[in-house]
């Protein structure tokens, strides 16, 4: 039998075509206030996930991080600049993004305000009207400025099994 592959199959969460998301789609999705898992890799080498907000800028593909000088992560980029970034809606349909991608510092913490503007979109994104007082009331706590390079996007929207986990051999 078959199946139009973007219409839902018995099993599937929802009515949402699924399938890999358009440019267009990949726009709207990565410009939406979520929160990106970026994962790390400690010294010892296993995972480490923080949630953070994030930036995406469409011009270069890249995405930008604020975070704060101490978080416990930050030595793990140091050490090795490689990341994974996992974004996704909570509700159906279910939208997500997986990145493959290499951590660049773009700025230090007390090296400039160069993260503030960033911070300020952000905070204006996540918070709304409350953001700008959110970052004025912790402007004083110094942080790093890291963008990522995406290498690998994996994007899919819509539930149920991808055809690659259920077709036979």
């Amino acid at each position: 039998m078959n199946q139009d592959p973007t219409r839902p199959r018995p099993g599937t969460t929802s009515d949402a075509p699924r399938g890999p998301l358009s440019a267009e789609e990949q726009r709207v999705f990565f410009k939406r206030p979520l929160l990106a898992r970026l994962a790390t890799v400690a010294p010892d080498g296993a995972p480490y996930v923080a949630p953070l907000w994030y930036e995406w800028d469409e011009h270069d593909g890249s995405f930008w991080f604020v975070i704060r000088e101490r978080a416990r992560f930050m030595p793990h980029i140091l050490r090795e600049p490689r990341v994974c970034v996992s974004i996704a809606s909570e509700t159906p349909p279910y939208v997500r993004a997986t990145v493959m991608g290499r951590a660049e510092i773009v700025d230090q913490p007390g090296q400039s305000d160069a993260w503030r503007p960033i911070a300020e979109r952000m905070a204006r994104a996540y918070v709304g009207e409350r953001g700008p007082g959110y970052i004025d009331g912790t402007a004083h706590l110094p942080r790093w400025l890291v963008r990522v390079v995406p290498l690998a996007i994996t994007t899919w929207r819509g539930g149920g099994w991808a055809r690659r986990y259920t077709a036979g051999p």
